[in-house]
């Protein structure tokens, strides 16, 4: 039996055994993450959306393949994407969302598709970044490298910008009773990528029908409007509410919205038409 006394490791061991220890930990996490990286292919290496109209959406998509030889799903764990000047993403985001963890089986790749909307012109960086794990549990979870976006936004025409504004957001009046009033309302949404002066609006019936649209409930008269406020801030929107004064009789009528801008500036609302009421249906 061996009965030397039990002596306790010096500093200077000690120090040797934790060093030993901490690089065997290492080289655990080493493998595993360089294991499971090896089992992962994002492409592309990077999105280039290119010049997007202000306003305007443009999708890419990136494909996360899982290669690993054992068949077993591997999981993406979250995305992040952060816009590299301020670390927010309001200007793209995924479409549709995905729910996490995702899996994503051997054979079978996943799609993960951006949006990108810019909301003023030039330069926009992003940064996506890609967690996964081997197991839904939650184990060996890693960031790959990050993949880098691009995108530029491109001035348009406020003429044009506010032509697709109202087409999306006038649906007309629709059927309406003989005689009978109507009301509906216009969101105008200032995407011209500046601030614009609005001086104001006018409703005018297209040539051949009545004059039944207007700004007031009370007469058919008031087709010229004073907006409550003159300007028009970027992104922001103003709703104009548009009446009818009752068509006499049946018959489509047809009218069209103009706004003014820094008094030399009209821009015509679009649609076919742009303002519809059908009267005397009963």
């Amino acid at each position: 039996m061996n009965t030397a006394p039990y002596r306790l490791p010096n500093q200077r061991e000690l120090r040797k055994l934790l060093l030993l220890s901490l690089l065997f930990l290492l080289a655990l996490f080493a493998t595993a993450r360089a294991q499971v990286s090896n089992d992962v292919r994002i492409t592309p290496d990077s999105l280039e959306f290119g010049e997007i109209a202000v306003g305007e959406d443009s999708s890419m998509n990136f494909t996360i393949t899982n290669t690993s030889a054992t068949g077993a799903p591997i999981f993406l764990d979250s995305l992040v994407i952060m816009n590299d000047a301020n670390g927010s993403s309001d200007v793209m985001w995924m479409n549709p969302p995905k729910q996490f963890p995702l899996a994503v089986a051997s054979g079978t790749p996943a799609t993960i598709t951006l949006n990108f909307r810019p909301s003023l012109h030039g330069v926009f960086s992003f940064t996506a970044l890609f967690h996964m794990r081997k197991n839904q549990q939650g184990e060996d979870i890693f960031e790959i490298m990050p993949r880098k976006i691009h995108g530029t936004g491109k001035k348009t025409s406020p003429s044009r910008t506010f032509l697709d504004s109202l087409q999306a957001i006038t649906p007309g009046f629709g059927s309406i009773y003989t005689n009978d009033r109507a009301a509906t309302e216009v969101r105008v949404i200032n995407h011209a990528g500046r601030d614009l002066n609005l001086d104001s609006i006018t409703v005018s019936s297209e040539e051949g029908t009545s004059a039944i649209f207007s700004f007031s409930q009370d007469s058919a008269k008031e087709t010229t409007s004073d907006p409550d406020f003159d300007l028009l801030r970027i992104n922001d929107f103003m709703t104009i509410p548009i009446f009818t004064t009752g068509p006499e009789k049946a018959g489509e009528y047809n009218a069209i919205l103009t706004l003014h801008f820094s008094k030399t500036n009209r821009i015509q609302s679009g649609g076919n038409p742009s303002l519809l009421a059908e009267g005397g249906i009963s």
